[in-house]
């Protein structure tokens, strides 16, 4: 719906968010637990140091695992849907772009750290019914902490590796994600890769902690000469406090601009003619927009004339905050399964089994700090043990490979997880 319009060219849209088609809870069975302990206390001896190493508090935690976090890549899938059956390579690479960026918009204001996953821990996400995909995930080393994942359905397969770096810097944590991603579209053999971005956390000590997004990102498709990249913008003088989640970008053809991409990370991307977007004119009418809607925390947004949107992220739950500013998407992550028979199917490694993380769920915060100490103690002895004993242990469900787009080291997945014989998986909990 448009409610307005200016006449050097922008319009303002209402997005019209929804709820997801596919919510199965809009709450956790316990909200947030408040603690009086601060970051800065935990935190203030590891200034520069990889926080990936150090065990902190689980009052600092949100009951899911990293697995999981990497799965609510999935939340917009059915974009790659589309994308396998748009015949324009210009709108396949769009769509492929939002898909990429659309993962961004659950860490908007979701500033608890996911659970570190065990060595060999798993997570599935079997969505084939309803949507057509199966998703899979291991962590395929400890140190340094890599999480693998592969997704795939009759259209399209989303895969690659996950190595976070988490880094203190006195009044704000960067994570650097080291992070590989592949999208192939199979009806056109295209194949799709990015790397994530930067992500930093601000305001540990004073004020109002929020997330911004830093640098750029450049997605290439290796077969048809289409390039996009995007670049997330600083926080800047019209946020008095906050992020900006400003980013603007281009789609490039054999290195030609022809298209605008712009938006912000947490709701919403356009995009339009290259020509018309830089305007001088007409940028300097829809920065201020877009600003102005940003300060009013308003789903009416400021779009550039002959402009398509490409995604919208969904709208949250109206309690999110309680609950750790968790998705609808999110929420249902850790969700048991309702049947004994869907239970039963699920290995002995999955994250949903996990007991710490369960109570956590629950609300019982002093026994799942007891569980998450148990496990860990667990982990180091089991470690221990098969050094002692020279047993050379590997992952069950992906095997280490060379990235095939010479990004380096990768992990390449077997396919043999959904045979669903589980009797080899390792007692991890």
């Amino acid at each position: 719906m448009t409610s307005g319009s200016d006449a050097r060219g922008v319009i303002h849209q209402n997005l019209d968010r929804q709820v997801p088609p596919n919510a199965t809870r809009d709450r956790l069975p316990s909200a947030v637990k408040k603690s009086d302990l601060s970051i800065w206390s935990v935190l203030k001896h590891m200034v520069g140091k990889d926080l990936t190493r150090f065990t902190v508090p689980i009052l600092f935690n949100e009951p899911l695992s990293f697995l999981q976090r990497i799965a609510e890549s999935m939340e917009y899938a059915p974009i790659l849907k589309e994308a396998s059956t748009a015949s324009d390579p210009l709108r396949r690479i769009e769509l492929v772009g939002a898909f990429a960026l659309s993962s961004l918009s659950a860490n908007a204001f979701r500033l608890s750290k996911p659970f570190n996953p065990l060595w060999f821990e798993t997570f599935e996400l079997d969505r084939s019914e309803d949507l057509g995909y199966r998703f899979v995930a291991e962590q395929v080393s400890h140190h340094p902490p890599v999480s693998a994942f592969h997704a795939t359905s009759d259209d399209y397969e989303f895969y690659g590796n996950v190595s976070p770096r988490l880094r203190f810097w006195g009044t704000s944590i960067e994570c650097q994600p080291k992070a590989m991603f592949t999208v192939r579209l199979k009806k056109f053999n295209e194949t799709y890769t990015w790397e994530a971005a930067s992500i930093s956390i601000h305001n540990l000590i004073m004020g109002e902690m929020y997330m911004d997004v830093n640098g750029t990102t450049s997605l290439k498709c290796r077969e048809n000469g289409y390039e996009s990249k995007v670049t997330f913008k600083k926080s800047s003088s019209w946020i008095k406090s906050g992020p900006d989640f400003h980013f603007e970008g281009e789609i490039a053809h054999n290195k030609t601009k022809v298209r605008a991409l712009y938006g912000s990370w947490a709701t919403f991307l356009a995009s339009c003619p290259y020509a018309t977007f830089h305007n001088k004119e007409i940028h300097k009418v829809w920065l201020a927009a877009f600003h102005k809607a940003l300060e009013a925390k308003s789903d009416t947004v400021p779009l550039v004339t002959d402009s398509t949107i490409l995604w919208k992220a969904h709208r949250k739950p109206q309690e999110s905050s309680q609950f750790y500013n968790m998705t609808y998407f999110a929420l249902a992550l850790n969700e048991k399964p309702k049947d004994r028979e869907a239970q039963e199917r699920l290995p002995p490694t999955d994250c949903r089994i996990r007991p710490d993380m369960r109570l956590m769920e629950d609300g019982d915060i002093d026994a799942a700090a007891d569980e998450k100490h148990r496990l860990e103690e667990k982990q180091r002895a089991a470690r221990l043990r098969h050094k002692d004993e020279k047993v050379a242990v590997r992952p069950a469900w992906f095997e280490e490979a060379n990235d095939e787009h010479g990004r380096g080291e990768s992990w390449r997945f077997t396919g043999t997880y959904w045979k669903r014989d589980f009797a080899k998986c390792e007692d991890i909990f």
